[in-house]
């Protein structure tokens, strides 16, 4: 895909995705309040894995694997696999 089209792929996406990424960091805000808190957790995972699927249709090839190592983070977290959860809230924050 073209500069010019990868431009008009993320102008027509770019409110939904800043809308599905304000809801996960809402989650998290959530999460990193209350840390057994399953269901917000989910949440925040559920709306990065539907920005990433969105990049992955628009074919935004950075983004797609931004997203993917969310995602991946965000799964980690979710799993209790992260060694400073702390810190991995951060950077998806």
């Amino acid at each position: 895909m073209s500069a010019q089209q990868d431009a008009v792929a993320l102008d027509w996406i770019k409110g939904e995705i800043r809308e599905t990424l304000s809801q996960a960091q809402q989650a998290l805000d959530v999460v990193a309040e209350s840390p057994d808190d399953a269901t917000s957790m989910r949440l925040c995972l559920t709306a990065i894995h539907q920005v990433h699927g969105t990049l992955k249709m628009v074919e935004l090839p950075g983004a797609v694997e931004l997203a993917a190592e969310m995602e991946e983070l965000a799964q980690a977290l979710m799993n209790n696999s992260v060694p400073d959860v702390g810190q991995a809230q951060e950077v998806l924050m």
